[in-house]
């Protein structure tokens, strides 16, 4: 079953690995490792938890979202689906330091901290 959990570290490593590429970083697999591991060591300790949630149903929320807010908030696809995801999931805490997810999150009624 896909769970809101399992994405957000392939989102996290995705970023990493980004921000690695753009730096020209050697030693890539090294750092991915080391960042991927507090994640894990997170879900073991039950600080974060898997959530399980419809794929589908956040999916479609994502695109509702993307015709009614893309053009005022400048969201990209990855930032709406990660607000989509967070409200599918019920987050108690949205963290964001993206204004456009910031933007969408105010628009959504999310509960957030921005950074």
């Amino acid at each position: 079953m896909f769970t809101a959990a399992l994405l957000l570290p392939i989102l996290f490593l995705s970023r990493c690995t980004r921000s690695l590429s753009e730096q020209k970083q050697l030693q890539r697999p090294a750092r991915l490792s080391a960042a991927s591991a507090p994640v894990a060591a997170d879900l073991s300790t039950g600080v974060r938890q898997r959530v399980p949630f419809s794929w589908d149903a956040a999916y479609q929320d994502a695109v509702t979202l993307s015709r009614s807010h893309t053009a005022g908030t400048g969201c990209r696809s990855l930032d709406i689906l990660h607000c989509a995801l967070a409200q599918a999931t019920g987050a108690h805490e949205f963290v964001r330091s993206d204004a456009r997810q910031i933007q969408l999150a105010t628009a959504m009624r999310l509960p957030f901290t921005a950074l």
